[in-house]
């Protein structure tokens, strides 16, 4: 009797014990995810989405030179427009390192994402074109938040940022006429020859409002000279550099207009390091989270084309308009 139940207790224990080897779909899964993360999470999409909005800021930026932005909210009411108004509208500004940029609001709001807390937030896009204006430079995506519950506030900020905002060339031309019929040529698509911009160095930051009150790190002295050895190669690492020690973190305000960041990043990760790899689901949400954004700030950009160059036409209208 003894020998039986031993049996029946032997085998539940395999019947109910985990799998020690991969099943075919499992082994699918992961080949899938090595093979998107060996491609730089590369993405003709983003390609396009960079290249139209290159193209959409440089043709603001044009409209804008010609006063088509200011004159359209001077001249084309009944009634005088405040100085002030038309300077919150402004498009371009200039960073601390002097280097102009173009900002635009993408929304404010209340999310319930979390309940039962409730968060308000504010989005903004920072983007850097390249002096030709041909190509993208740096795109940051802010997301601030701050809870509305609870007996303590905190303001976070988290940033998706792509250092190198790539539209690889060239741009695919397709024939003039197809079967002596005016084809449609299609924007910024790319040619199949022309290798895909990998997304490896897209930057997530993370700044929180804890760390005003988190006392000042001492830097480590340098080791003396005498003691300093030549390292192999192989072990030279790159160190980061030592914080300022006259750094104090301040308190993060509820909307930050420019790209410059007063604190230091609180927590910081790239999307593909491997030498500090994320689990997958988190890659695959920041790659997800950028293209939404991104697509987003793509259509209001075209967008305000449109109404500036509405306001182009209006104001041509309006200087024409001679009575007598």
């Amino acid at each position: 009797m003894k020998f039986f139940i031993t049996l029946l207790i032997l085998h539940s224990a395999l019947l109910f014990a985990e799998p020690t080897t991969l099943r075919q779909e499992e082994k699918d899964e992961q080949k899938n995810i090595d093979a998107i993360r060996a491609r730089g999470f590369s993405d003709r999409i983003l390609d396009r989405l960079h290249k139209s909005i290159a193209n959409n800021i440089s043709r603001i930026k044009n409209l804008g030179d010609k006063n088509y932005l200011k004159n359209g909210y001077r001249y084309l009411q009944h009634e005088p427009v405040d100085e002030s108004i038309i300077h919150k509208n402004e498009l371009f500004f200039t960073d601390k390192d002097n280097k102009p940029y173009f900002r635009l609001d993408l929304g404010q709001g209340v999310t319930n994402e979390d309940y039962p807390n409730r968060h308000i937030f504010d989005t903004k896009a920072f983007v850097y074109v390249s002096e030709d204006g041909k190509s993208l430079s740096k795109i940051i995506f802010q997301f601030t938040r701050v809870n509305t519950t609870g007996r303590t506030y905190v303001k976070e900020v988290r940033r998706i940022i792509n250092p190198t905002p790539n539209s690889p060339e060239p741009i695919k031309l397709e024939g003039e006429k197809v079967n002596d019929l005016k084809k449609l040529q299609e924007e910024n698509a790319l040619d199949d020859s022309a290798a895909p911009d990998t997304n490896n160095d897209l930057i997530v930051e993370y700044y929180s409002g804890h760390d005003k009150n988190l006392p000042v790190e001492e830097t480590k002295p340098e080791l003396a000279e005498n003691n300093k050895t030549e390292p192999a190669k192989s072990e030279v690492k790159e160190t980061p550099k030592p914080k300022d020690p006259s750094y104090k973190p301040t308190d993060l305000p509820w909307v930050s207009e420019s790209p410059d960041m007063a604190n230091l990043a609180s927590m910081s990760n790239r999307l593909n390091d491997p030498n500090e790899l994320l689990p997958y689901s988190s890659q695959k949400h920041i790659a997800d989270t950028y293209r939404i954004v991104l697509k987003v700030l793509n259509r209001e950009i075209e967008k305000k084309v449109k109404a500036i160059e509405l306001n182009q036409r209006s104001i041509i209208r309006k200087m024409t308009e001679i009575n007598f």
